[in-house]
């Protein structure tokens, strides 16, 4: 099953599609994380003419990414690393940069 949602982070219109529902979860609105240049996400429809898509796969894998002309794709065990009590380095809104870069 594919779950799926779109944002919209300054002008930017990213669709996020995953396997798991919980990895394309978000809250509507201001962001507070001083690691951010922005400060507001906002819920859009999602779309086929979207900026750039991001695809979150979670399967038992080793980490991986593939960049394509408008797509992220990561794979990896991404929900373990949310149950595990550990620092994260890799948080996926730290590296929007990738969105601008690929779109």
């Amino acid at each position: 099953m594919e779950y799926t949602r779109a944002v919209k982070i300054l002008k930017v219109k990213i669709g996020l599609i995953s396997n798991k529902e919980e990895l394309v979860e978000f809250k509507e609105g201001e962001i507070a994380d001083l690691a951010t240049d922005f400060h507001k996400l906002r819920k859009i429809d999602f779309t086929s003419g979207l900026d750039g898509y991001f695809h979150v796969i979670d399967e038992d894998v080793e980490p991986r990414i593939q960049f394509d002309e408008d797509r992220i794709v990561v794979r990896g065990t991404f929900l373990n690393w949310r149950k595990k009590p550990r620092i994260l380095v890799f948080r996926f809104w730290e590296t929007k940069e990738c969105f601008f870069v690929s779109c």
